[in-house]
């Protein structure tokens, strides 16, 4: 049996979902392409990293919430304490688009 999706981290609900976010061509075939998975909470927009497959998707959203990290202003951007991404100032996340931490304030 897969493991469950838990509630959202950010909002609290828990009708969070695994949907196709995008897809990459294929290593072993140019023609075909290869589906990319992400969670995603369809109350407050927040999403978990792209995944090559619906349990890898389910396993980020569940591990997600346990990491965190703080926005860094480098001058003219934000990026992210664990994995550098770079934010607009307009952006002001509640978790980082690329990993996935949830972003807490620096102490």
């Amino acid at each position: 049996m897969s493991e469950e999706l838990r509630p959202c981290a950010f909002c609290g609900h828990d009708e969070a979902r695994v949907i196709v976010v995008d897809e990459v061509t294929d290593a072993g075939c140019e023609d075909a392409t290869v589906p990319l998975y992400a969670a995603s909470c369809p109350y407050c927009g927040a999403s978990g990293p792209m995944a090559l497959s619906e349990g890898e998707a389910v396993e980020a959203w569940n591990r997600r919430a346990e990491r965190t990290c703080h926005m860094v202003d480098n001058g003219c951007e934000l990026c992210c304490s664990e994995c550098d991404c770079r934010h607009d100032y307009d952006d002001e996340p509640n978790y980082c688009h690329n990993c996935g931490a949830r972003v807490v304030d620096e102490q």
